[in-house]
Order: C-alpha cells, then sequence, then structure tokens
C-alpha cells in the first residue's frame, strides 16, 4: 500500500511539471492571433485542437471558457472553465470567481456557493472582488433556501 501512494505521488509529481507540448502552444498562440483578429470561431477551433493535444492546457481551456462567456454561452464556457480547474495553477483564484459567478447565472447554486468559497481562501484578491463575492454568497444562500422550502401559489 505505501508503494502505490508513493508511486502516485511521483505519477503527480511528474505531471506537475510536464511541459506543455509545442503543438498545443502553437495552437494556444494561434487562437491568441485569431482573438486579436476579432474571429472568436477561428480562436475556439484552435483552443479546442489546443486542448485535444494536450487536455492538462489550463490556459487554453481557461480563455476557451472566456470566449464562450463572452458570446452568452454559458453552460459551455462552465464546461471550458471546470476543465481548467488546477489546483497548481497560478491564476485559479480568477478561474474560481468567473466558474462560480456563471454557475450562479445558471442557478447552479451549490456548485456556485462551493467555489465562491474557494475564491475567498486566496490571499492575492481585491478588496471589492471579496465583498462582490460574498454579497453572491448571502444571495446564493437565499436561493438555497427557497430551492428547499418552495412557496405554493395556488
Amino acid at each position: 500500500m505505501k508503494k502505490l501512494g508513493l508511486f502516485i505521488l511521483l505519477v503527480l509529481s511528474f505531471q506537475a511539471f510536464a511541459q506543455i507540448p509545442n503543438k498545443a502552444e502553437k495552437k494556444y498562440e494561434k487562437a491568441q492571433e485569431a482573438l486579436r483578429d476579432l474571429d472568436e470561431a477561428a480562436a475556439l477551433g484552435y483552443l479546442q485542437e489546443a486542448v485535444e493535444i494536450y487536455p492538462e492546457y489550463s490556459s487554453a481551456w481557461y480563455l476557451m471558457g472566456d470566449i464562450h462567456y463572452q458570446k452568452r454561452s454559458t453552460l459551455e464556457a462552465i464546461e471550458a472553465y471546470r476543465m481548467a480547474l488546477n489546483p497548481d495553477w497560478e491564476f485559479n483564484y480568477s478561474l474560481l470567481y468567473k466558474l462560480a459567478n456563471a454557475e450562479y447565472e445558471l442557478g447552479f447554486y451549490q456548485e456556485a456557493k462551493e467555489h465562491f468559497t474557494a475564491y475567498l481562501t486566496y490571499d492575492e484578491l481585491s478588496e471589492n472582488s471579496v465583498e462582490a463575492a460574498k454579497q453572491l454568497l448571502i444571495d446564493i444562500e437565499y436561493a438555497l433556501e427557497l430551492k428547499a422550502n418552495p412557496v405554493p401559489f395556488d
């Protein structure tokens, strides 16, 4: 059992330090160029290719989520943001806020609550974003309470 735990630890350590394949990086760069040219469809195509090459590519998933969110494809944004989640990624706090906000908008209150709560554990947050997250948590608690205790309208 101890050997299995050590093996898993080594595999996870290797994955944390794994480099993004060149082909995936090139696709990500092409996506950024497409965005500069305001071609969201092409950018999404390149990002999809990047994550097919390297499914753990958090930056590509994150950018894909942002594009979907801007296009008001909130469910697709949530899916991409969830794929981007990586506790070792330096931009995880920003991702958690965007994910929680999108989940809140679609009524996924329990998930939004979990992600806003995780967001608030980070130190590098602005005072405004902390206050906004706390207010949204209050709204979420109220929404969860309403869902748990619906009022009949007869």
